[in-house]
């Protein structure tokens, strides 16, 4: 038999061999085999050998393969393995960890590593991992260790390897250990043993690198099979300048090089990311492996892509040439962040679309350094459907090599119960479960179940914990403090659904009756309870160690608990726990329940999903599946420091120690992957990266590979940007919006071209950029009346770009919803919280105002968990009640009866088919009505007192519109001073409007409003803090001191515009915001400054 090894320039060359392999003529029945690297080689093969072989006729691409079995790389050694072991072989991995863990909780040395780990099952299974890569890449190594000698690696330079040192023996003397237990020979020193199931022949292809393992396992098989080896080396040119010679060493491997040569004649970016190729060649010759390589013609095209690759595989130095402003083959695009990237990515490929004849979806791969990272912004991007020149388009695409747990619910699942019964169990954990697809299936749970539990839980206050016991196991030992537990919260549900509201105190059982509840929700507390009574079945055990297999066997009860006995989803789970039971079989070691969640965690991490890598769409994929596959257009999104990080290894790795030939390079692979990119792609290179701060707008140094990238192409010609010489002429930098007017006009982001395509995108950014002034309402002929709310008028008047983000854009900006419930007991009151509960005493005590009864609401509230334990909450109650007998003692000077005040109707046409219909809220009664607005957040004067003021004029302009005898309006609301200043709990105000305003110039002024309200639906009318309201010569000055701010970064401004707002953009004098603003100030005249007296609104 035989060992034929060659190399070929490209991925796309090794279809020849393929192909001819597969022609020769073999037994019916045998299979033919091929080695590929990875999965994505293995569809791109598969489908191109198709189309030549088994085809319907001539010109067909119809083809079906059939009894050939294409493997990956770990399959070089199962020929080889005794028949007998299979997956019950005690060194794979899976296995080796119990052997591991057996000898290592028997032994009171190795307590510092478990310590270390966190675990015994941790410690067992780092070891393992461990243990399996000496195997892999120090396999003369161990076979040492079988004999009995303590040493490091012998290689091709040190022969005589060197003892270990005593801080290492550890490392030898369990591994002896552990092979004595197993008492089989480690894979390293397996004799060869070939199966009836060993080929005649094997074909491995696409790899290119080589570990020292897989070439013993070669070196071994070419003895009794025909193996042929097509490795891809991008550069014949370069292998004849490197002429690697090594002296023979079969079975050893030489050390690497620290500092590798960097010749002359040789670009050195070119000598530096082909490192991995020499190292190759350096091993292969010290193990008397002979090589050839097979020409190949290259591309005749002379764009930078094409040059690039040619300077690549033949010339070998960087020669400079005119690059046209034409040649789009190479483009770096600097965005902002990630989900701007993937937003320019799109655009990108359209403008591939139209630029490349006949390029199709399947002809586009983009590559990301972190697909988890990435997939959801490419999925999002591309699900649009957008309107381009009046026309829908949507591009296909398929995000492939994700995790099983992106695309399988059921191991979703398990990882989060595994998960949420190590923590807290706060709101959005238990909810995160109770809310997976299968479990809302078993239950039987609709999506408006959901959104009642998740107000139900809101308005139970539950913050940690199953149980008082569930948080003693969590370092909280309060046994009478029940508030804010998932326990508390369900019987408050349980007891609001069968109880009327308002019959709230439970004395006896401890617990109120949650509000708002219905009877007919019953079921859906119920299913809820089911989740609960699972997670805490499991949560109870947590604190005993139990067996491996034991822990299996209660985890998977409780994942049927959750979804069903018939739930087909289960299956994958339910699998991962079989394979850790059935690898335990025979362990009697007792482990915590953390250590084996951690590793079923860990196993459904590295399960890889569905990998559907050649379809009809654009596949999104990682950097590994699909590299080196050749692909017309090829996108790398997302090539940034943090994407590109490396794990450090850990100190005591006898492979980091010694560095050999061969041994992976973290920072060596990025720049090949990147490189490999670039050599296989046929017509087009795409790349993004976050090239531009999203705080300030700051330019960002690339990532270094990209970086020397870039250098590599000025080596090839590339100049300077024609309008930025602190770029290079490949780099484009895009605005931080797809909104911003930028993208469509033409050369402002790339020379040549509109950059975007988005009908709806371009019409937002005329709207943002350019005077868009609504005509008077009035003027306009409707079939049926505009009808306006007062609540839209007001926030016209007050906020007027809160209508713009919320109704235009809908876009909710209340920013506590953007955040998750905290998993803890509050210890202080929150500001909202205390105002809303002086809110609730205020009515509560007009209707209730015996002591007794507020005693019974104090003890409530308490009981509650809307407030903190005692004592913490003791003085916010007070002080609660101090705001609310000063809020009483004014209204009642006032003759202010709170349980008397109504809301008044208004119905009125202010202009020709303009309608306001509403209501004024909180007005007394009587002939002359007073308008009242109560606030009660502390140091609010600038967010709510100041706008009530002007809420309540624009109320006595509608109500005397309306010719509703509404005499003043009356603000009341806590001191913005108090308690720290004790001078005034409260501040009040009497607003007046002019008496000699008419009911028609109130119309009138009504009128004007709502052509604001119009203007304020299409135009963000932000205010830019004092800037809208400034003097002309001042405003430039306030919208920088604004944007400057703290308060401009948490503003709707920050929202619409971006981080770095143009004054002239905003405010130029054809601004349909400028315009606003001067109307605005036209409509009221306001007083200068807030007097004791009155308010008074002209």
């Amino acid at each position: 038999m035989s060992l034929q090894v060659e190399y070929v320039s490209r991925l796309s060359d090794v279809l020849a061999p393929a192909l001819a392999y597969l022609r020769q003529p073999v037994d019916i029945f045998a299979k033919q085999h091929i080695v590929v690297p990875t999965a994505g080689v293995k569809a791109w093969l598969m489908s191109e050998v198709a189309k030549q072989l088994g085809t319907s006729g001539p010109n067909s691409e119809d083809g079906i393969i059939a009894n050939v079995e294409v493997d990956f790389p770990g399959s070089l050694t199962k020929f080889l393995k005794p028949q007998v072991m299979g997956e019950r072989d005690p060194w794979l991995i899976e296995n080796l960890m119990f052997h591991v863990l057996d000898v290592i909780s028997a032994d009171a040395q190795y307590e510092p590593i478990i310590t270390r780990s966190g675990g015994p099952l941790i410690a067992a299974r780092a070891i393992a991992d461990r243990f399996d890569r000496y195997h892999v890449r120090r396999p003369a190594m161990i076979r040492l260790w079988e004999q009995g000698k303590a040493t490091v690696s012998p290689t091709a330079h040190n022969p005589n390897a060197k003892q270990l040192n005593t801080t290492d023996m550890w490392q030898f003397q369990l591994w002896s250990e552990v092979r004595k237990r197993i008492g089989e020979p480690s894979p390293a020193a397996r004799k060869p043993e070939l199966s009836s199931k060993t080929p005649k022949q094997i074909l491995v292809v696409g790899f290119q690198s080589l570990s020292p393992g897989q070439i013993d396992a070669l070196l071994q098989l070419k003895d009794h099979v025909e193996v042929r080896v097509v490795l891809v080396h991008p550069s014949q040119a370069i292998s004849q300048k490197w002429g690697v010679t090594a002296d023979p060493s079969v079975g050893l491997i030489p050390e690497r090089n620290p500092t590798p040569s960097m010749p002359d004649d040789i670009d050195p970016l070119i000598n530096a990311w082909l490192l991995g190729s020499q190292e190759l060649e350096t091993l292969l010759a010290s193990q008397q492996i002979e090589v050839t390589h097979v020409a190949n013609a290259g591309s005749t095209s002379q764009n930078l892509l094409n040059r690039m690759q040619q300077t690549v595989s033949q010339q070998l130095l960087a020669v400079e040439q005119l690059v046209e402003s034409e040649d789009r083959s190479l483009l770096i695009h600097r965005c902002h962040d990630l989900s701007r990237q993937v937003e320019v990515l799109h655009d990108a490929l359209l403008h591939a679309f139209t630029d490349l004849q006949d390029l199709q979806p399947h002809e586009i791969v983009v590559l990301c350094p972190n697909i988890e990272k990435a997939a959801p912004y490419l999925e999002a991007t591309f699900a649009r459907v957008l309107k381009v020149k009046g026309q829908n388009v949507k591009l296909p695409l398929i995000v492939a090599d994700r995790g099983i747990r992106q695309v399988n619910d059921g191991a979703a699942l398990l990882v989060g119960l595994i998960d949420l019964v190590r923590s807290r169990c706060s709101v959005d954990g238990v909810l995160s479960v109770a809310t997976s697809p299968l479990v809302l299936k078993n239950l039987g749970v609709n999506s408006e179940g959901v959104e009642h539990w998740y107000r139900y839980a809101n308005n139970a206050n539950v913050r940690w914990g199953l149980t008082v016991e569930h948080r003693k196991q969590n370092g909280l030992d309060a046994p009478n403090l029940s508030a804010h537990t998932w326990l508390n919260a369900l019987e408050q549900m349980l007891l609001g659904a069968l109880v009327p509201d308002g019959t709230q105190t439970f004395d006896a059982l401890g617990v109120d009756a949650l509000d708002d509840v219905d009877l007919s929700d019953v079921d859906e507390i119920a299913a809820l309870i089911r989740v609960f009574d699972a997670v805490l079945t499991l949560s109870d055990l947590t604190n005993n160690h139990q067996t491996v297999n034991d822990w299996c066997d209660v985890i998977e009860s409780a994942m049927i608990a959750l979804c069903g006995e018939n739930c087909d989803e289960l299956a994958i789970p339910v699998k991962q726990i079989g394979l850790l039971r059935a690898s335990s079989i025979g362990s009697t070691v007792v482990v915590p329940y953390s250590d084996v969640a951690s590793q079923l965690s860990d196993m459904l991490n590295q399960l890889p999903g569905r990998q559907p890598l050649r379809t009809g769409a654009i596949t999104a994929t990682s950097m590994i599946p699909l590299r080196g596959v050749p692909f017309r257009v090829v996108c790398v999104v997302g090539f940034d420091e943090e994407s590109l990080a490396s794990n450090e290894g850990e100190g005591d790795d006898l492979i980091e120690r010694q560095r050999l030939i061969g041994d992976q390079d973290a920072r060596l692979d990025v720049r090949r992957a990147l490189l490999d990119s670039a050599l296989a792609a046929q017509d087009r290179l795409i790349i993004t990266c976050t090239g531009q701060s999203i705080k300030n707008n700051q330019r960002l140094p690339l990532a270094t590979p990209l970086a020397e990238f870039v250098d590599f192409a000025r080596r090839l010609g590339v100049g300077n940007h024609p309008t930025n010489k602190h770029l290079s002429a490949i780099e484009v930098e895009h605005p931080r919006h797809t909104t911003s007017v930028r993208n469509f006009f033409k050369d402002e982001v790339q020379l040549g071209i509109i950059w975007a395509h988005d009908d709806v995108a371009r019409q937002a950014a005329t709207t943002l950029g350019d005077a868009v002034i609504a005509g008077p309402l009035s003027t306009v002929a409707h079939i049926s009346p505009i009808v306006l709310t007062p609540e839209l008028l007001e926030t016209t008047y007050i906020e007027p770009l809160d209508i713009y983000v919320r109704q235009t854009l809908d876009i909710f900006s209340y920013r506590k919803n953007e955040k998750e419930i905290p998993a803890t007991i509050p210890l202080t009151i929150d500001k909202k919280v205390s105002a809303r509960l002086a809110k609730e005493l205020l009515f509560f005590t007009s209707t209730h105002p015996s002591q007794g009864a507020i005693d019974d609401w104090d003890a409530e509230v308490r009981r509650s968990g809307v407030i903190p334990p005692a004592p913490f909450s003791d003085e916010a109650i007070d002080e609660v009640h101090e705001l609310v007998q000063a809020m009483q003692a004014n209204l009642a000077a006032k003759a202010i009866d709170v349980a008397a005040l109504k809301s008044v109707d208004v119905d009125i046409d202010i202009a020709p088919g303009v309608k306001v219909v509403g209501a004024i809220p909180m007005c007394t009664q009587g002939s002359e009505m007073i308008a009242t607005a109560v606030y009660f957040r502390a140091s609010a004067k600038t967010y709510e007192y100041g706008p009530a003021l002007q809420r309540l004029a624009i109320r006595l302009l509608i109500a005397r519109a309306a010719g509703i005898p509404i005499k003043n309006g009356y603000v009341l609301a806590r001191h913005e001073k108090w308690p720290k200043d004790e001078t005034h709990v409260v501040r009040e105000r009497t607003v007046v409007l002019d008496q000699s305003m008419t009911q028609a110039q109130a119309k009138e002024r009504l009128s004007k409003l709502s052509d604001m309200a119009r203007t304020a639906l299409v135009s963000p009318c932000a205010s830019f803090g004092k800037t809208a309201t400034a003097a002309d010569e001042e405003m430039a000055n306030e919208f920088d001191v604004f944007v400057s701010s703290d308060d401009f970064h948490t503003s709707e401004e920050f929202l619409v515009f971006g981080s770095n707002p143009d004054f002239e953009d905003v405010f130029h004098a054809k601004s349909a915001v400028l315009a606003f603003w001067k109307q605005h100030q036209k409509l009221l005249t306001l007083p200068d400054r807030d007097t004791k007296t009155e308010y008074l609104v002209k």
